[in-house]
C-alpha cells in the first residue's frame, strides 16, 4: 500500500516537472522572439525591473550609443544623457515609474560617434498574469531632424517678426469668421495697443457695433474659397482720424486655415494734399466758369451803352456784370465828366491844386 501511494506520488512529480520544463521551454522561446523582434526592430528598446534599474537594451540601441549591455545595465545609460536634460530626464522616469503611468519625453542621447541626437522615449508599464508590477518597456525614436526643422522654423518666425515689427505701417492677421486677432506687429501696438486674442473691430475702430461695413474680407476669397488676388484699398480709421492704405490678402496659417492679412501704411500727408487739390481745382473750375459767362460777343448800344442778355432785355453795363460775374460796382465820377457837367467845380479843384 505504501509502495502504491509513493509511485503515485512520484508520477505526480513527474507530471508536475514536466509541466514546468514546457512553461520554462515556452517562456524562453517567448523570450527569444521577443529578443529576436527588438533587435530587428528600427527603434531602440529597453527595458527596467520594478526597482527602476534598467536590465535590458535591444541591438539598435547598442549600435546607437557604440556601448555594451554591462554598460548601459543599472543607471549607466545615463550617462549618455545630455547634462542640461539629465535632470527632468531622470524626474520624468523616477515620477511616472511611482505612479506607474504610461509616459513620454524628449532628450538628448550621444551617439557612438559623439553627436547628441534627439530622441522621444515612450514608456510603458509591465504587469504579469497576477497584476503585479514588473517595470517598465519602452522605446525611442532619433526625432533630431524633427527638432532642427522645428528650430529652423522657429527662426523663421522669429526673423519673419522681426521684419514685420521694423515696418513703418500696421500688419494684422484675423480669423475671416470669428475676427479674432491672430498677430498684430508692433507698429499696431503701439497705436492700438495688444489685441492679439481679441475680437479687431472692437480694438481698431472706434464705437463699433458689429463687424465693419467695409471690411474687405469677401473681397479675398474666390468662389472656390480659395485666395484671390491682394485687394488695395484707402479707408480712414475712425479712432485714430489718419488715412490708411490698405493691402489685405487671405493667406494660409500654421494650422492650415485661410486667414486675413492686412497691412496699412499711413498716407494722411498725401491724402490731405489730394483733398486740398480737389478743393483748389473745384474752386478754379468755379472761376473759369463765372469768366466763361463773359466771354464772346457781348451786344451793346452805341449811343446808351446798354447791354443786351441771353434773353433779349437791354439793361445797363453794372446790372448786367452784377448777374453775370461776382463783381460789384462803386460809383463815382471821372475828371472829364466833371469838367462838362460841373465846370465851376472843376476849376476851383484845379487851382487848389496849383497852390
Amino acid at each position: 500500500m505504501l509502495s502504491f501511494r509513493l509511485s503515485v506520488l512520484n508520477r505526480k512529480l513527474e507530471n508536475e516537472k514536466r509541466i514546468v520544463q514546457i512553461q520554462q521551454q515556452k517562456l524562453q522561446e517567448s523570450e527569444n522572439r521577443f529578443r529576436t523582434m527588438a533587435d530587428t526592430a528600427p527603434v531602440l528598446i529597453w527595458i527596467s525591473g520594478a526597482d527602476k534599474q534598467f536590465t535590458y537594451f535591444n541591438k539598435s540601441w547598442l549600435e546607437f550609443t557604440g556601448r555594451t549591455v554591462d554598460q548601459e545595465a543599472g543607471n549607466g545609460w545615463m550617462a549618455g544623457v545630455h547634462p542640461d536634460d539629465m535632470q527632468r530626464c531622470v524626474e520624468t522616469y523616477a515620477n511616472n515609474h511611482e505612479a506607474r503611468k504610461i509616459f513620454s519625453m524628449e532628450y538628448r542621447l550621444r551617439r557612438f560617434d559623439g553627436e547628441y541626437r534627439w530622441l522621444i522615449d515612450n514608456g510603458v508599464p509591465r504587469f504579469d498574469t497576477q497584476g503585479i508590477f514588473q517595470g517598465y518597456i519602452g522605446s525611442c525614436v532619433d526625432i533630431t531632424e524633427r527638432k532642427q526643422a522645428e528650430k529652423a522654423l522657429q527662426q523663421s518666425h522669429e526673423s519673419l517678426h522681426q521684419i514685420l515689427d521694423s515696418m513703418n505701417g500696421l500688419v494684422y492677421v484675423v480669423d475671416m469668421k470669428s475676427y479674432e486677432t491672430l498677430y498684430i506687429n508692433k507698429y499696431g501696438k503701439e497705436i492700438w495697443g495688444d489685441f492679439t486674442g481679441k475680437v479687431c473691430w472692437q480694438n481698431l475702430q472706434f464705437c463699433q457695433n458689429g463687424p465693419c461695413s467695409f471690411c474687405t474680407t469677401n473681397n479675398l476669397l474666390k468662389q472656390d474659397a480659395s485666395s484671390a488676388r491682394v485687394h488695395v484699398w484707402e479707408f480712414q480709421n475712425s479712432a485714430t482720424g489718419q488715412w490708411y492704405e490698405g493691402r489685405d490678402s487671405a493667406i494660409v496659417w500654421p494650422d492650415g486655415r485661410l486667414v486675413k492679412m492686412e497691412m496699412a501704411t499711413d498716407i494722411t500727408g498725401r491724402k490731405l494734399l489730394q483733398l486740398e487739390r480737389e478743393r483748389m481745382i473745384t474752386e478754379l473750375q468755379s472761376a473759369i466758369a463765372e469768366v466763361k459767362t463773359l466771354s464772346g460777343i457781348i451786344p451793346i448800344c452805341a449811343n446808351c451803352k446798354k447791354v443786351r442778355d441771353d434773353k433779349g432785355y437791354w439793361e445797363q453795363v453794372e446790372s448786367y456784370v452784377t448777374h453775370h460775374t461776382s463783381a460789384q460796382f462803386s460809383h463815382a465820377i471821372c475828371p472829364d465828366c466833371v469838367d462838362v457837367l460841373y465846370p465851376k467845380q472843376a476849376e476851383r479843384i484845379r487851382n487848389k491844386a496849383k497852390e
